[in-house]
C-alpha cells in the first residue's frame, strides 16, 4: 500500500486493514514485513482481523505470515483458530485438486477440449501452493458447440444441474452453467463466455487455445490461460464484482509478479481489441497501489495517461473496508459503466442492465394503464422509464458514469 493512497484514504492505514493488506502477499517485502510485526505488537482488533479476512478469502495467507514472522506476538487462541482454518482448506484445496484431475482426464478421454480457470490451478499458476488460495468451486472454459458434451461427461461423474432461484427467468443472460456433486458438494461452473451479455468481452476459446500453458496439479499437467489471457479475464471478473474481494486483487499481483515474459505492449493492445483496457490497468494499478505488485514503465505510463483510472481506484479502495450499509447500489452501477472503455458498451450495459435492476419498469402489465391502445400505452410506458432512470439521477449519472 503506497503512503498517498492511504493519507487519500484513511480507512486503508486502519491497523487491522493495514495488516491484512501487509499478510496479502506470498511473499512480503522486508518493510510489509518489520510492519506486521509492529502491528501485531500493537494489539490489533482480532476479531476485526478475521472477520475481514474470512469476507477477503485471504485467511491462508493472513495465517502464513503471521505464523513466519510473529507467531509468538500473535495471541493463541488467534492463531489456533486461523491454523485450524488453513489446515481445513488445505484439505478442501487437495480435494478440490484431485478432483480437477478427475474431470480433466474424463475430459480427455471424451475428446472435448476444456480449460481451467482460477481455482486450484490459479493457485498453482500464482502461488505454488495450492493452501495459499481458498478455492470455492471448478471453473473451465469450453467452445459454446461443446457445451453439451462437456456437460454430459459431467453427468457421467454424477453431477447435477445446480439452478439457484431466479436462474431460469435469466436465460438470454447465461455465460455458463453450474453443476453441482450431490456427495461432495463440489460445484462446478462451465463457461462458454466469460462474461455476461451486458458486460461486454468478446474473448472467444479458440484464440486462448492457441495459447494455452498448463501446471502441474497434483502430478498431472492441467492446460491454463496463459498469463497474458488469464490477467484480462481477472481484470474483468474483478470488475463486473466491483471488486468487493481483496483476494482477487491478490490474484493479479501474483500473476504479476510471476510472470516475466508477458510482452506488456502486446497485452495493452490486445486488452483494447477485448473492449478491456480500462479494466485491465485498473486491476493493475490496485495490485501495485495496495499490494506493492511491480509493474513495467509502460503500464505505468498508461495508468497515468487515463485520468479515470485513479478516480475509479480511490472508490474500490474506499468499498473494500466499508460495510455493506455505506455500499451505495447507484455508485456500484455507476462505476460498471464508467470501467468500460467504450460508449457502446456503456450504452448496452444500461440497455440490458436495467430491466434487472427495475423489473417493474420492464414490465407492462405492472403499468397502472386503463384501457388505451398500445401506441399510447407504449409511450406512457417509456415517459415513466424515462423518469424513473433519467431525470431523477441525471445529473449524477452524467458526472458518474457517462464521462470518459
Amino acid at each position: 500500500m503506497t503512503h498517498a493512497l492511504a493519507e487519500l484514504l484513511p480507512i486503508l492505514s486502519q491497523p487491522e486493514n493495514e495488516l491484512l493488506l501487509r499478510c496479502a502477499r506470498v511473499q512480503p517485502n522486508p518493510e510489509s514485513i518489520a510492519r506486521i510485526k509492529s502491528i501485531v505488537a500493537s494489539s490489533p482488533d482480532w476479531t476485526t482481523i478475521t472477520r475481514q479476512a474470512g469476507a477477503h478469502k485471504l485467511a491462508p495467507l493472513l495465517y502464513s505470515n503471521l505464523s513466519a514472522h510473529c507467531s509468538s506476538d500473535t495471541p493463541p487462541d488467534i492463531m489456533l483458530e486461523l491454523q485450524r482454518h488453513f489446515k481445513t482448506n488445505s484439505q478442501r484445496s487437495t480435494l478440490f485438486g484431485i478432483e480437477l484431475n478427475r474431470l480433466s482426464e474424463a475430459f480427455d478421454t471424451r475428446q472435448v477440449p476444456v480449460l481451467s480457470f482460477k481455482g486450484p490451478a490459479l493457485a498453482v499458476a500464482a502461488y505454488h501452493n495450492m493452501a495459499l488460495r481458498r478455492c470455492d468451486d471448478l471453473d473451465f472454459f469450453v467452445r459454446e458447440t461443446d457445451m453439451a458434451k462437456a456437460i454430459n461427461v459431467l453427468a457421467s461423474l454424477g453431477y447435477e444441474r445446480f439452478e439457484p432461484d431466479g436462474t431460469e427467468l435469466m436465460t438470454s443472460l447465461r455465460y455458463h452453467v453450474a453443476l453441482l456433486h450431490p456427495q461432495t458438494k463440489i460445484l462446478v461452473e462451465v463457461h462458454w463466455k466469460l462474461a455476461p451479455p451486458y458486460f461486454y468481452f468478446p474473448l472467444h476459446f479458440e484464440e486462448v487455445w492457441s495459447r494455452t500453458g498448463s501446471v502441474p496439479m497434483l502430478g498431472r499437467p492441467t492446460p491454463i490461460f496463459a498469463p497474458d489471457d488469464l490477467l484480462p479475464c481477472l481484470a474483468v471478473h474483478g470488475a463486473k464484482h466491483n471488486w468487493r474481494v481483496l483476494n482477487w486483487v491478490c490474484d493479479v499481483a501474483e500473476l504479476v509478479d510471476e510472470s516475466h515474459h508477458i510482452d506488456w505492449h502486446q497485452l495493452l493492445r490486445r486488452a483494447e481489441a477485448l473492449h478491456c483496457k480500462r479494466m485491465l490497468l485498473l486491476s493493475l494499478a490496485l495490485a501495485d497501489q495496495l499490494l506493492g505488485a511491480q509493474l513495467s514503465t509502460e503500464i505505468q505510463d498508461a495508468i497515468r495517461a487515463d485520468r479515470y483510472i485513479a478516480i475509479l481506484l480511490r472508490q474500490v479502495c474506499a468499498w473494500i473496508f466499508a460495510p455493506p450499509s455505506e455500499q451505495v447500489d447507484f455508485e456500484r452501477y455507476a462505476f460498471q459503466i464508467k470501467v468500460r472503455d467504450r460508449l457502446a458498451d456503456k450504452v448496452l450495459y444500461i440497455k440490458i442492465k436495467q430491466p434487472m435492476l427495475d423489473p417493474n419498469a420492464a414490465s407492462p402489465e405492472s403499468l397502472p394503464v386503463p384501457d388505451f391502445d398500445q401506441p399510447l400505452y407504449y409511450a406512457l410506458r417509456f415517459i415513466r422509464w424515462l423518469r424513473l432512470w433519467w431525470y431523477r439521477p441525471l445529473r449524477r449519472f452524467l458526472s458518474h458514469a457517462m464521462r470518459g
